[in-house]
This record gives structure tokens, sequence and C-alpha cells, in this order.
């Protein structure tokens, strides 16, 4: 007998539940980490992306209890990973994806040991997980490697 694979969904976050959607995904850690954590996201991309100066983002629910976060834009973004020699462009989703990947990854190894560490590595796995399905998963796969 064979597991039926169901992929991983995502739905965007819709404007009435902006405000409470970084105190819900960062809540072990409180209000101010919820400012943290956005920071934490933004300045990936920023590390991650000559392209990125900034701007409006979206947000995403995954049906697995995961999310992400993307910069809403109509053009790709360079992306270049110092650690591992990755270098192309992204489309925004994409390139949200790594720079949320990469800041969930901050997180497991900041509070490595503690209730909040776990909570981290729970979301990584789940945003990892919808990655494996993504359309654009080999070139997410190659940025985090």
């Amino acid at each position: 007998m064979s597991e039926v694979h169901t992929p991983v969904q995502s739905a965007p976050v819709s404007d009435a539940r902006r405000m409470g959607f970084f105190p819900r995904v960062f809540q072990p850690l409180g209000v101010m980490a919820a400012v943290r954590g956005e920071g934490i996201i933004y300045a990936w991309m920023r590390q991650l992306s000559r392209d990125y100066t900034g701007g409006y983002w979206e947000f995403f629910d995954l049906t697995n209890g995961g999310f992400f976060v993307a910069p809403q834009r109509s053009s790709h973004l360079w992306v270049e990973v110092d650690g591992n020699g990755f270098a192309g462009y992204m489309a925004p989703e994409t390139a949200g994806i790594v720079a949320t990947l990469f800041a969930l990854g901050q997180f497991c190894a900041e509070y490595q040991g503690q209730a909040a560490g776990d909570h981290f590595i729970v979301l990584y796995h789940a945003l990892r997980e919808f990655a494996l399905d993504h359309a654009h998963a080999q070139q997410i796969l190659a940025a985090i490697d």
C-alpha cells in the first residue's frame, strides 16, 4: 500500500490579519521578538540580494502550520549565498522562501536547547516541506545547501 503525498499549500494572509502575523509566528518569544524576527528576515534579504531595497512584503501561511514572507515586486532578484557559492535570479516568492529559511535557521541556532528553539525547528521544517514541492524547489535547495 502506498501513501498519498499531499503537497503543502500556501495562502496569503489577509490585510485584516497582517498585524497579528509576526506576533503569532514568534509567539514563544513575545511581541518584541516578533519585531526583531521580522527585521531579521528583511536583513537576510538585504544580505542575499543586492537588488532588494525594501518595500511591501506579502505574508503566507502554510497548511502544515508553517509560514513565509516574500517581497511584493514584479521583477526577479539576484540572489547570492556567500557560504555555498549559489548565485542566480529568483522570483520574489522564491527569494522570500530562502530569506525566511535563513532567518528561521538563525533562530534555531540562537535558541538551541530551549523550547523556543524547538518551535523554530518545527517552523523551519514546515517551510522546507513546502519548498520541496515548490515550482523552484531545486533553486531553493541549492541556495540553502
